[in-house]
């Protein structure tokens, strides 16, 4: 079978339809001939949605590798093989004036999957799917350096990520501890989708005392709404708010959904941020509160 091209999943905090994607997939399609380039944008400077989306796209990279070897198949041979390039870089790793846009390190990281990734190493990029990793590296300063361009991921690196689809790591620098990688940050909202189902960061195994039918109270900023737990959104009523395990995250520990069955729940709690903190209590029959899950 011929060589399929690659794919490049550009996981970024440019805007949606922003033509910073465009401008970046322009150079990276100069760098990495044949490339298929798709986008997924997540919202300014948060670092926890970037890892939030990384982990996904790894897990379903891992899903979709499994799925093709029970059919005896070969994934890349058949899809290409799958890279993603991470940039959200809001330079806070130095809150002082930066010399010639200097920022943070890019990186590199070898799943054990076997799935690669270039990004910048900022906040929690890389905490979710730190359990994964295998090999995580700088790329050497001296051959890719972290300053000269306020716009370094359409500038400098795709040059870099070129380097590792075609096989040459001779870019790479010192080994970095994997240990240095931030915990995910538990308890905070991850994402929030079209339809307004917030997706968190507590998964299902954070809150194992629930039972389907457990009243919940959820509060985020100034916001309280009681809500059912079940075992999935659609497990309750037209128009009823639940709390339930979602599409993300690892099959059989999946991360939370706030959800509104025909409904908006992230219009429900008045449009909060990506990152905003969330509450989750269990209201017994007492009276008590029972709080849950990864609090702050």
């Amino acid at each position: 079978m011929a060589d399929v091209a690659p794919k490049v999943y550009v996981i970024a905090d440019y805007g949606k339809g922003d033509a910073a994607f465009a401008e970046v997939a322009q150079f990276i399609d100069a760098y990495v001939p044949g490339v298929r380039v798709r986008a997924i944008s997540v919202e300014p400077y948060s670092t926890i949605q970037t890892g939030f989306w990384v982990n996904q796209m790894a897990l379903n990279d891992k899903m979709l590798r499994e799925r093709f070897k029970i059919e005896g198949k070969d994934i890349e041979a058949q899809a290409g093989k799958s890279y993603l390039y991470v940039n959200t870089a809001p330079r806070r790793d130095d809150s002082g004036p930066r010399r010639d846009n200097d920022g943070e390190k890019l990186v590199y990281a070898r799943l054990a999957t076997g799935l690669e990734i270039v990004g910048v190493f900022s906040g929690e990029t890389f905490s979710f799917v730190k359990p994964l990793i295998n090999i995580f590296r700088e790329f050497d300063p001296g051959k890719v350096p972290t300053n000269g361009s306020q716009f370094r991921s359409r500038d400098i690196f795709p040059e870099a990520l070129g380097k590792i689809v075609a096989g040459d790591y001779s870019v790479l620098g010192e080994e970095l501890a994997i240990a240095s990688i931030p915990e995910p940050s538990g308890g905070r909202i991850g994402h929030r989708d079209k339809y307004g189902n917030i997706k968190l960061t507590t998964k299902e195994s954070e809150v194992s005392e629930l039972r389907p039918g457990d009243t919940i109270s959820v509060e985020i900023g100034e916001k309280k709404r009681e809500a059912i737990f079940t075992a999935g959104m659609f497990s309750v009523n037209h128009g009823s708010l639940c709390l339930a395990p979602g599409s993300s995250g690892p099959i059989g520990d999946r991360y939370l959904e706030i959800s509104r069955r025909g409904g908006n729940a992230w219009k429900d709690f008045g449009k909060p941020r990506i990152e905003a903190e969330v509450r989750l209590r269990k209201i017994g029959v007492s009276s008590r509160i029972l709080v849950i899950g990864n609090q702050r």
